[in-house]
């Protein structure tokens, strides 16, 4: 009777040993803003590390999580936690949508006409400077106006007749950013 018990109980850890972890968690949102904090709770099983990826990049390895989304983020983002033990891992995904903060850039110059590009991260935008200033025309005046872009930092390139230019410009969250181009 005691030898059964023993090997009933060996059979218990043997198998409780074995047990598949369960990736699995929440957010506590489906839509965020840039700037906001993903709060990323870990409802996994089974498990013993935790390994989290925003857009398959590492961002932490604790069992619950926060993350601060980058002003400038855009959807979509996907949230992965990678769950394991010492025998084996799962993982589980969630996409949330993300709207970017923005701001207006109004590049302008003294010398026009004048192409402009500005880059970000493999994306362009284009446009022309067809009136010359002699001073900052603010954000309404005619000229070369971008709209609402995400915030963040961009490469500008202005080309004329007679010069061609690169600088960095920041993009600042509900702000009329004006960038003279020489």
């Amino acid at each position: 009777m005691l030898n059964s018990r023993i090997f009933l109980l060996a059979v218990l850890i043997v198998f409780s040993s074995c047990k598949r972890p369960l990736a699995n968690f929440t957010t506590d949102k489906t839509s965020y803003k840039g700037g906001d904090t993903v709060y990323l709770t870990n409802m996994s099983r089974n498990a013993t590390t935790y390994s989290w990826y925003m857009n398959d990049q590492p961002i932490g390895n604790s069992e619950d999580m926060k993350f601060k989304l980058d002003g400038g983020t855009a959807e979509p983002v996907a949230f992965r936690l990678v769950a394991s033990n010492k025998n084996r891992k799962t993982e589980s995904t969630r996409r949330v949508s993300v709207t970017p903060l923005t701001g207006t850039l109004t590049v302008w110059s003294s010398n026009a006409p004048q192409n402009v590009d500005i880059m970000k991260m493999g994306f362009s935008w284009h446009g022309q400077i067809f009136f010359p200033y002699t001073d900052d025309p603010g954000c309404e005046a005619t000229g070369c106006v971008f709209g609402e872009m995400p915030v963040g930092t961009y490469t500008v390139f202005a080309a004329g007749p007679f010069m061609s230019t690169q600088s960095v410009v920041n993009v600042i969250a509900d702000s009329c950013v004006r960038f003279r181009v020489p």
